[in-house]
């Protein structure tokens, strides 16, 4: 039985409906018998629609609203699980000779983030602009369970029944990608589909979405072994994106820079 503490913990994930299934109808179960945490829950929904009828049209400052996401990207995230211990940091010429391209590809990598650091200067308030990438960052910081597990075909067949566009996992032609799960996400209030992946002890989030208008504004392009990307960094984190029969893949994890730009130009989307 969820206890009244973990009701109030996660009441705005209620009243947004961030939860899993299971979890939402243990919350619902558990509103139906408690007064005090269905006012809890009834208050939370009134705010926000009041906040939101309130400044409709109204938009904060670029610098405000990167403090504000700063702030959110910082906060601490749920106790991570007992792991095995990580390898020692790797230099970047270690783990780029560990995810080798072929030689002219590996260039184009290396010329393509040459200008990283001149971008260092600008990139928060080219990221503040592009409210995208930002969303994919937040669903990958978030570490939400999935909802789903198996194969690639099985976790397609899965979002066949909630999704009006066919989600298909990426696959990769490495051995150390690992596809772990799935769970229904969302991009800028439109539908997506989230498949996590373990590459070598790193979590790696791939979210699948119709692209709202201008989703690569301010984006880079790159191209890799002949994949075009367009990608941008977003809080310390890199965001390749690639476009397939509609849609649109997004990449973000806890790798450096060029293994994420190098791993999303290796992977194709599943049959």
């Amino acid at each position: 039985m969820t206890s009244c503490r973990v009701v109030r913990k996660h009441v705005d994930a209620l009243v947004d409906g961030e939860l899993d299934s299971t979890a939402q109808i243990d919350f619902e179960t558990h509103l139906s018998g408690c007064v005090i945490c269905r006012e809890h829950a009834d208050f939370s929904r009134s705010m926000k629609v009041a906040n939101k009828t309130a400044l409709a049209g109204v938009q904060a400052p670029p610098h405000l609203r990167l403090r504000l996401l700063t702030a959110l990207d910082s906060a601490p995230g749920p106790v991570a699980r007992p792991a095995a211990p990580a390898p020692p940091p790797a230099r970047p010429e270690s783990r780029l000779a560990r995810y080798a391209l072929p030689a002219a590809a590996a260039a184009v990598v290396a010329l393509a983030f040459a200008a990283q650091t001149d971008e260092t200067a600008d990139d928060a308030m080219a990221a503040a602009a592009i409210p995208v990438f930002e969303d994919v960052v937040r669903r990958h910081s978030s570490d939400h369970p999935p909802e789903v597990h198996g194969s690639a075909f099985q976790m397609s067949r899965w979002f066949q029944r909630k999704l009006e566009f066919p989600a298909r996992a990426m696959e990769f032609a490495r051995p150390d990608v690992q596809l772990v799960g799935a769970r229904l996400s969302n991009v800028r209030e439109q539908d997506a589909a989230a498949f996590y992946y373990q590459v070598h002890g790193h979590r790696v989030t791939v979210i699948v979405f119709e692209p709202p208008p201008d989703t690569l504004r301010g984006a880079r392009r790159v191209e890799v072994d002949g994949h075009e990307l367009f990608y941008r960094t977003v809080h310390g984190y890199t965001v390749p994106m690639v476009q397939v029969d509609g849609l649109t893949y997004a990449f973000t994890g806890d790798l450096d820079s060029q293994s994420m730009i190098q791993l999303a130009a290796s992977a194709h989307v599943g049959r």
